[in-house]
């Protein structure tokens, strides 16, 4: 599971596409709240419906309705305002406010994607992928995560990487792929970090490098990465690419055996206690307190993200 790439089929949650961002009125000046968005709401400006939908889903300015957001969405999207047509897509796809429909959230997207939605480009990526609400197909997932990723989405870019390195709707491609991984790397996106690293540890379509495979890895692990956590814990068993550290290895080992499946537990033990076993009675007592800081600063506060 960790020293491989795996494709992550993750529609965006609503938390990350900007519910608590306001879209600014073309027509006028921004509206950034329940009152001064109402009248130009009720005036069928749609940018102004969308900002009044999100004050229903947040509660900001007016108790939270998510059948009421879904009717100020829902005009918006009607006249083709696509960060509107975007949200609806969301809430059916996970059922807020509304019945989880599929296919409902696919065509919401669709409307979205074709009108340059890269958020919506990349959900119905997803859509494509799991064949949810549509056949699925990887080719028409590949089409939609480059329209996304051209846009600098980085998730669609991380995605789009993934087919490049399994060939799937796409003819495979591992230098096009380090590539995608790359530019999601520098935007952040954790998943990108570690198959990036992956790259530079094996020279899979990029130089081989152990130094920067370990850069990308300490990038993806102090984000919450359990693979990256993981991988790094091995190096610094190993000395591969930083100085052998014991210390160091269990704290990484320890936290990821707290985080992953039974069926992955025994692997990741296995290697914890080898290392532990390396260690004085001093260095077990540092291995925990930097277990603990590492949880506190490493895990913890990307818990609630994970899915």
């Amino acid at each position: 599971m960790f020293k491989s790439f795996h494709l992550k089929y993750l529609i965006l949650p609503l938390c990350w596409l900007g519910v608590n961002v306001y879209a600014i009125d073309s027509q006028s000046e921004v509206c950034t709240d329940y009152q001064s968005c109402l009248p130009r709401a009720q005036a069928n400006i749609p940018a102004a419906q969308y900002n009044l939908g999100i004050s229903y889903y947040n509660g900001l300015g007016v108790s939270i309705d998510k059948k009421k957001a879904i009717t100020w969405f829902l005009k918006a999207a009607q006249q083709n305002y696509a960060p509107a047509q975007n949200y609806l897509g969301a809430m059916y796809f996970y059922g807020i406010g509304t019945d989880k429909d599929t296919k409902k959230a696919f065509n919401w997207y669709e409307r979205a994607a074709n009108n340059n939605d890269p958020n919506a480009q990349y959900n119905l990526a997803m859509q494509y992928m799991q064949g949810l609400g549509v056949t699925q197909s990887y080719s028409q997932a590949a089409v939609w995560l480059d329209k996304s990723a051209t846009q600098n989405m980085p998730k669609a870019q991380g995605q789009l990487g993934l087919l490049y390195i399994k060939g799937l709707g796409v003819p495979k491609n591992s230098e096009k792929a380090a590539d995608l991984f790359a530019q999601a790397a520098r935007s952040g996106d954790v998943n990108a970090q570690n198959n990036l690293a992956y790259c530079y540890m094996k020279g899979i379509g990029i130089k081989k490098n152990t130094d920067t495979a370990t850069y990308w890895y300490k990038q993806a692990a102090t984000h919450g990465s359990s693979n990256a956590q993981y991988a790094l814990g091995l190096l610094y068993a190993n000395g591969a690419g930083v100085e052998k550290d014991p210390v160091q290895a269990y704290a990484w080992l320890n936290i990821v055996s707290y985080q992953v499946s039974d069926k992955e537990k025994s692997l990741v033990e296995n290697e914890k206690h080898k290392v532990f076993g390396l260690l004085t009675t001093e260095q077990q007592k540092q291995a925990e307190t930097l277990t603990q800081q590492y949880w506190d600063d490493y895990v913890k506060p990307f818990i609630k993200n994970k899915r």
